[in-house]
Parts: structure tokens; C-alpha cells; sequence
């Protein structure tokens, strides 16, 4: 969970989060989703409400466990 962050900030070990199965990124000023995200393979939820996010990222569909986003 994360709310009103930096994700361009964030360490480069959360890509060895491989089994994270939620993903919340409230208010942090993204205007599209951020490359990590697409490398959470068992992704079950990914919430991304009040951002600028104007657009959805193809790249979604390559994750196959997604069953929730907001």
C-alpha cells in the first residue's frame, strides 16, 4: 500500500516481490502505470484510484491472475 509516494523511487528489489497478489497505489500522481507493476506475475489486485492514469497499458493482459482493478 502505498498513498501520496514516489514509486519512481522505489528500491529495485520490489521485482523480487514475484508472489505479491495486491497492489495499492493511492494519489501518487501517475499519469500511466508503472513498468514494475507488469512484472508481478500472480497479481490479483491492482488499485490505482486518484491518479492522472488516462489510458490503461495493454501489458495488463499479460497478467493472467488479475481479477480486480480500480
Amino acid at each position: 500500500y502505498l498513498c501520496n509516494a514516489n514509486v519512481e523511487n522505489l528500491p529495485k528489489e520490489l521485482n523480487k516481490l514475484k508472489n505479491l497478489k495486491q497492489l495499492i497505489l493511492l494519489e501518487c500522481n501517475l499519469e500511466k502505470i508503472p513498468q514494475f507493476v507488469f512484472g508481478f506475475e500472480n497479481l490479483e489486485e491492482l488499485v490505482l484510484d486518484n491518479n492522472d492514469i488516462k489510458e490503461l497499458d495493454l501489458k495488463l493482459l499479460n497478467l493472467p491472475k488479475l481479477k480486480e482493478l480500480s
